[in-house]
């Protein structure tokens, strides 16, 4: 299973234990233990490499799931959870998959704590990442992302020296970091999307009281400044949801949102699955078809089309 990590995973598993990684380590270690809830929390670590902050989370009485694509650094992470007492290692559990996978794997609940650390800055599109996450994010819970700070990507050329380096970095999000591999920094500007609606639809006559039935949110469609205009929508149903008229509340309140943000144009990108019901959404919100990509995803072990249907926010005002 290839990530755009796997090019440098083996220079990285060089640095382990290494002065810088033990500082950084310690220093997420603190800032989580300010944030987090007081255990016992189900927490849920996407990207969890080699499991430093999921052992040191299990030993202070948390229930930790970690999920990482590499093999290897997994391997690593369960020889040295089998190091821990009982216990802590009933604590653990440790997945092998691609974070923008777990979420729809069945009987995934959602977490009150999600983690994603040194996971964004490898991806070129982040979106379906930041969807995981959302998706397994438990209403009011807490989502840690850790990202290269685009603000701040001067700063290593500046002070060794090399001027043109630290010139160009003012107006690039792209860096070589130190285990030789191209990422990408994030600004917090572009993470919180001014403003844009984030929506939860909740079943307040439910039995459990207050269970998630739905969420819509928005998101820029492009991370250049070019296209801070553009934004697309995402609007995701539980399964038992269907046929009440929630998706139509909450795509309506989401492009009324949409607009008092500022956006001109909203895009759906819809997965061809073999059902019609999210285009037929957006086209009775007056969504029309702009494109059609062939063979671009893939989902349940098959290559799917994608659908782009555009919504013009100017024209409806």
């Amino acid at each position: 299973m290839s990530t755009a990590f796997t090019a440098g995973e083996r220079h990285w598993q060089a640095r382990l234990g290494k002065l810088r990684d033990v500082v950084r380590q310690e220093m997420v270690a603190r800032q989580l233990g300010r944030e987090l809830p007081a255990p016992p929390v189900r927490i849920i670590d996407l990207g969890c490499g080699q499991g430093t902050q999921a052992l040191r989370l299990a030993r202070r009485g948390y229930d930790v799931t970690g999920v990482d694509a590499s093999a290897d650094l997994l391997a690593r992470f369960e020889r040295d959870l089998a190091a821990e007492p009982a216990g802590i290692r009933g604590r653990v559990r440790a997945e092998h998959g691609l974070i923008e996978d777990y979420a729809e794997r069945a009987g995934t609940s959602r977490y009150p704590a999600v983690l994603c650390h040194g996971v964004l800055m490898y991806l070129a599109d982040p979106e379906p990442v930041l969807r995981a996450i959302a998706a397994l994010a438990a209403p009011a819970g807490l989502v840690s992302l850790l990202v290269r700070n685009g603000d701040a990507l001067a700063m290593r050329p500046g002070l060794s020296g090399d001027w043109a380096a630290c010139r160009s970095a003012f107006g690039s999000d792209r860096y070589e970091n130190r285990i030789g591999v191209s990422a990408r920094a994030d600004r917090l500007a572009d993470r919180a999307a001014r403003d844009l609606p984030f929506l939860v639809a909740e079943d307040v006559l439910a039995e459990t009281g207050g269970s998630v039935c739905g969420y819509a949110y928005a998101s820029p469609w492009r991370p250049k400044p070019g296209y801070r205009h553009t934004v697309e929508d995402s609007v995701f149903l539980s399964p038992g949801c269907t046929g009440r008229g929630i998706g139509s509340a909450l795509l309506g309140s989401l492009l009324a949102g949409c607009a008092a943000a500022g956006a001109r144009q909203v895009i759906a990108v819809i997965a061809d699955t073999g059902s019609d019901a999210s285009a037929a959404l957006h086209r009775r919100f007056g969504f029309t078809q702009a494109g059609l990509l062939s063979g671009v995803g893939r989902k349940h072990g098959r290559w799917i089309d994608t659908l782009l249907m555009q919504k013009d926010l100017e024209a409806a005002r």
